[in-house]
Protein backbone atom coordinates (compact mmCIF):
# COMPACT_ATOMS: atom_id res chain seq x y z
CA UNK A 1 0.00 0.00 0.00
CA UNK A 2 1.41 3.42 -0.94
CA UNK A 3 2.21 5.92 1.82
CA UNK A 4 -0.26 8.37 0.31
CA UNK A 5 -3.04 5.79 0.54
CA UNK A 6 -2.02 4.86 4.09
CA UNK A 7 -2.21 8.53 5.09
CA UNK A 8 -5.63 8.84 3.50
CA UNK A 9 -6.95 5.76 5.30
CA UNK A 10 -5.51 6.85 8.64
CA UNK A 11 -6.91 10.39 8.47
CA UNK A 12 -10.53 10.51 9.66
CA UNK A 13 -10.49 14.31 9.29
CA UNK A 14 -9.94 13.95 5.56
CA UNK A 15 -12.93 11.67 5.22
CA UNK A 16 -15.08 13.87 7.46
CA UNK A 17 -14.12 16.99 5.51
CA UNK A 18 -14.79 15.33 2.16
CA UNK A 19 -18.12 14.06 3.43
CA UNK A 20 -19.15 17.55 4.55
CA UNK A 21 -18.24 19.11 1.22
CA UNK A 22 -20.05 16.34 -0.66
CA UNK A 23 -23.12 16.71 1.57
CA UNK A 24 -23.16 20.49 1.08
CA UNK A 25 -22.87 20.13 -2.68
CA UNK A 26 -25.60 17.46 -2.77
CA UNK A 27 -27.86 19.78 -0.77
CA UNK A 28 -27.17 22.67 -3.15
CA UNK A 29 -27.92 20.46 -6.17
CA UNK A 30 -31.19 19.27 -4.62
CA UNK A 31 -32.21 22.84 -3.75
CA UNK A 32 -31.42 24.04 -7.29
CA UNK A 33 -33.45 21.19 -8.79
CA UNK A 34 -36.36 21.89 -6.42
CA UNK A 35 -36.43 25.53 -7.62
CA UNK A 36 -37.09 24.51 -11.22
CA UNK A 37 -40.66 24.83 -12.52
CA UNK A 38 -42.52 21.49 -12.32
CA UNK A 39 -42.38 20.50 -16.02
CA UNK A 40 -38.80 21.74 -16.39
CA UNK A 41 -37.76 19.73 -13.31
CA UNK A 42 -39.49 16.60 -14.62
CA UNK A 43 -37.69 16.88 -17.95
CA UNK A 44 -34.34 17.56 -16.24
CA UNK A 45 -34.71 14.55 -13.93
CA UNK A 46 -35.74 12.24 -16.76
CA UNK A 47 -32.68 13.27 -18.74
CA UNK A 48 -30.04 13.48 -16.02
CA UNK A 49 -31.20 10.80 -13.57
CA UNK A 50 -33.15 8.37 -15.77
CA UNK A 51 -30.78 8.82 -18.73
CA UNK A 52 -33.58 9.32 -21.24
CA UNK A 53 -32.73 11.05 -24.51
CA UNK A 54 -34.67 14.14 -25.57
CA UNK A 55 -36.77 12.26 -28.13
CA UNK A 56 -37.63 9.62 -25.49
CA UNK A 57 -38.70 12.31 -23.01
CA UNK A 58 -40.78 14.02 -25.71
CA UNK A 59 -42.55 10.76 -26.50
CA UNK A 60 -43.02 9.84 -22.82
CA UNK A 61 -44.50 13.26 -21.90
CA UNK A 62 -46.26 13.78 -25.23
CA UNK A 63 -44.33 16.99 -25.95
CA UNK A 64 -42.39 18.13 -28.99
CA UNK A 65 -38.67 17.50 -28.95
CA UNK A 66 -38.12 21.27 -29.35
CA UNK A 67 -40.07 21.84 -26.11
CA UNK A 68 -37.88 19.31 -24.31
CA UNK A 69 -34.74 20.97 -25.70
CA UNK A 70 -35.93 24.42 -24.60
CA UNK A 71 -36.82 23.20 -21.11
CA UNK A 72 -33.45 21.45 -20.73
CA UNK A 73 -31.67 24.61 -21.84
CA UNK A 74 -33.53 26.59 -19.15
CA UNK A 75 -32.81 23.91 -16.54
CA UNK A 76 -29.10 23.73 -17.34
CA UNK A 77 -28.76 27.52 -17.30
CA UNK A 78 -30.48 27.61 -13.90
CA UNK A 79 -28.23 24.85 -12.54
CA UNK A 80 -25.07 26.59 -13.80
CA UNK A 81 -26.11 29.85 -12.16
CA UNK A 82 -27.13 28.27 -8.84
CA UNK A 83 -24.05 26.05 -8.61
CA UNK A 84 -21.49 28.56 -9.97
CA UNK A 85 -19.80 29.07 -6.61
CA UNK A 86 -19.19 25.32 -6.30
CA UNK A 87 -17.89 25.01 -9.83
CA UNK A 88 -15.45 27.91 -9.38
CA UNK A 89 -14.29 26.60 -6.00
CA UNK A 90 -13.43 23.20 -7.53
CA UNK A 91 -10.93 24.73 -9.96
CA UNK A 92 -7.41 24.88 -8.51
CA UNK A 93 -6.17 28.48 -8.24
CA UNK A 94 -3.04 27.71 -10.26
CA UNK A 95 -4.82 25.84 -13.07
CA UNK A 96 -3.86 27.35 -16.45
CA UNK A 97 -6.93 25.85 -18.12
CA UNK A 98 -9.89 23.55 -17.57
CA UNK A 99 -11.36 20.91 -19.86
CA UNK A 100 -14.91 21.61 -20.99
CA UNK A 101 -16.89 18.67 -22.35
CA UNK A 102 -19.24 19.66 -25.17
CA UNK A 103 -20.97 16.62 -26.56
CA UNK A 104 -18.24 14.29 -27.72
CA UNK A 105 -15.64 17.09 -27.84
CA UNK A 106 -13.31 17.98 -24.99
CA UNK A 107 -12.06 21.55 -25.28
CA UNK A 108 -9.31 23.16 -23.17
CA UNK A 109 -10.38 26.63 -22.01
CA UNK A 110 -7.88 29.12 -20.59
CA UNK A 111 -8.73 30.47 -17.17
CA UNK A 112 -8.33 34.21 -17.09
CA UNK A 113 -10.94 35.66 -14.77
CA UNK A 114 -11.39 37.00 -11.29
CA UNK A 115 -14.50 36.79 -9.17
CA UNK A 116 -15.33 40.18 -7.69
CA UNK A 117 -18.70 39.34 -6.23
CA UNK A 118 -21.12 36.46 -5.92
CA UNK A 119 -24.82 37.17 -6.24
Amino acid sequence: MSSKLKTCWSSPKMFHSDFLVEAELAGAIKAAIDELPVKCREIFLLNRYENLKYHEIAEHLQLSQKTVEAQMSKALQHMRLRLAEYIVSMIPADAPFIQIQIGIFSVPVAINFSVTSVV
